[in-house]
């Protein structure tokens, strides 16, 4: 119900934008009207106080009053004094550079939120990832979602039924005991708990901090409204990427020359290639096409998709000796527009993905398909070992690159073009780290030799 068409006020103050509306978040026979106050990427809800909820004729009533006599003006002036109210305080502390959503709860002198009705911490977690305007963060949230709850003992189960908002994405349910806890029962020990867990599953540290994080932003808002009244204690663990997660040159040659059976070779040299190709992640090797450098320099290229809505990095992988069989092995024809491994892309031989959503999903599903075989290899090759198990993900793969070249002694700089870390303003840093196409083929052929033995 909640369209421009049924807004009763609204006005920006800088980038805060207030709107009184009926409340999008409940359904029901009543409506309770809110103002809501949005800011980048987060929704609060200020219900007016001095009016109870109405039905939804009689909202419309409201909404089309004019004047000030009659029942339905009377009230429609009461939400509009109040939205004033909101304003006004709103505008005062961005002016005072004070403004928070809590400040304003208690500068307006407000009581704790008044609960509407019994919502879950499930509930509460899927509204926070939809607020979110991108879709990569909403499947940030909705993935770690999932994981809380299935170390919690619960099952989750995907439909075939699509999210209306979003065609892509799939909807899926979550029962067991757990299913319906409320947010004031989520603890430290809790929390704790499922990092282990999560470790255990052979997750790395970036995307256990990725996670955590999530959760920690849902328990931040939920503390905020006045849902929970206390946040638990969540330590983020950050590691060091470079030197704890990454594999030795002689785990890596093991790993290469690993011969099992056809699923788990080939999760073998998904592993390698993603070594190879200067450790880029799934995505972006998903999305690489063949065009001009390969016909002109015989390397591979893409924009990393971290950087493309911002200051965008191109990189540039060479094929080398090392690589080259890899690609007659598992890549397509050389056809300037073609994806080079279009099999990432269509890992259920249905449809090839497209839109961003559906090519995240999609890399995702390869992404598992390879992280279970590698927990094969690992053991088969005696690797599952609490640092080994960590060479079953593509983040490991990356450190792993990036730990070889440093072995070798190649300069920091020039590692960061390599993998499409950004460069900064130092003039001189960029000169060091500009790599030409002969130092590129050098540097990548070295990847299967073992530094201490030079």
């Amino acid at each position: 119900m909640a369209n421009k068409q049924t807004w009763l006020y609204d006005e920006s103050v800088g980038k805060i934008y207030l709107t009184a509306l009926p409340d999008p978040r409940y359904h029901g026979d009543e409506i309770r009207i809110v103002v809501r106050i949005a800011t980048a990427g987060t929704k609060n809800y200020l219900p007016v106080p001095t009016i109870d909820k109405v039905s939804f004729a009689a909202y419309n009533k409201i909404h089309n009053a004019r004047g000030a006599a009659g029942v339905y003006s009377e009230i429609k002036n009461k939400v509009k004094d109040f939205f004033d109210k909101v304003r006004d305080k709103v505008q005062e502390l961005v002016n005072a550079d004070r403004y928070s959503y809590q400040t304003l709860r208690e500068e307006l002198s407000l009581a704790p939120t008044t609960k509407i009705d019994k919502k879950t911490l499930q509930d509460y977690w899927r509204e926070i990832a939809d607020s979110k305007n991108k879709r990569k963060t909403q499947e940030q949230y909705t993935t770690s979602l999932r994981s809380f709850f299935k170390y919690l003992g619960n099952e989750v189960k995907f439909s075939h039924e699509v999210n209306p908002d979003c065609k892509d994405r799939r909807k899926f349910t979550i029962t067991g005991k757990r299913a319906n806890m409320m947010p004031k029962e989520v603890t430290s020990e809790m929390i704790k708990g499922w990092e282990s867990f999560m470790e255990k599953d052979g997750q790395s540290v970036s995307t256990r901090s990725v996670y955590m994080r999530a959760l920690r932003a849902v328990l931040n808002k939920l503390s905020d409204d006045g849902i929970i009244s206390s946040m638990p204690k969540i330590k983020i663990t950050e590691g060091d990427r470079r030197t704890e997660d990454n594999s030795d040159m002689s785990d890596i040659l093991k790993i290469r020359d690993y011969e099992g059976d056809a699923k788990t070779k080939e999760a073998a040299d998904w592993w390698i290639i993603l070594y190879l190709c200067n450790g880029c992640n799934m995505k972006d090797l998903a999305q690489i096409k063949w065009n001009r450098d390969y016909f002109k320099s015989h390397e591979l290229s893409f924009t990393r998709s971290k950087t493309k809505d911002k200051k965008p990095v191109k990189v540039y992988i060479p094929v080398t000796d090392l690589l080259q069989p890899y690609l007659n092995k598992y890549g397509s024809k050389p056809n300037i527009g073609d994806y080079v491994f279009p099999q990432i892309l269509n890992p259920t031989g249905k449809n090839l993905a497209t839109t961003d959503i559906q090519i995240t999903n999609a890399t995702q599903r390869f992404n598992a398909i390879v992280g279970e075989g590698m927990k094969i290899v690992c053991k088969e090759l005696e690797l599952d070992t609490e640092e080994a198990g960590k060479l079953i993900t593509a983040s490991t793969a990356r450190n792993s690159y990036i730990t070889t070249l440093t072995r070798h002694g190649i300069a920091d700089q020039f590692i960061d073009r390599m993998v499409g870390h950004a460069v900064n303003d130092n003039v001189l840093r960029g000169y060091q780290g500009a790599p030409t196409t002969k130092k590129r083929f050098r540097v990548n052929s070295l990847l299967f030799t073992d530094p201490d033995e030079q």
